[in-house]
């Protein structure tokens, strides 16, 4: 099992996608599955898409990656991210 947390801290992009790279080489080398979970910023005033956001209390900016392997043993990957109604891509 690989744990790693980066606790409450500012992550760039640079980052996250350090952290996909680290799960997806082990996953690739013999790992089962792995979850990658993004906590952004309540009240950023840009969403990643470029758009404004409105505030909500329980944040705009979540999103969670998951991938299994299938049958086959071939990755599948299910992304779930929570924005609120104000967000300019819901």
């Amino acid at each position: 099992v690989l744990f790693w947390t980066m606790g409450e801290s500012l992550l760039g992009p640079s980052q996250i996608g350090r952290a996909l790279q680290v799960c997806h080489s082990t996953f690739a080398k013999s790992g089962e599955w792995f979850l990658l979970s993004m906590w952004g910023a309540e009240d950023a005033p840009v969403s990643y898409h470029g758009g404004a956001h409105g505030f909500d209390t329980n944040g705009a900016h979540h999103a969670h990656l998951l991938c299994v392997r299938g049958k086959e043993g071939e990755p599948q990957g299910l992304l779930i991210e929570g924005v609120n109604a104000l967000h300019s891509a819901a």
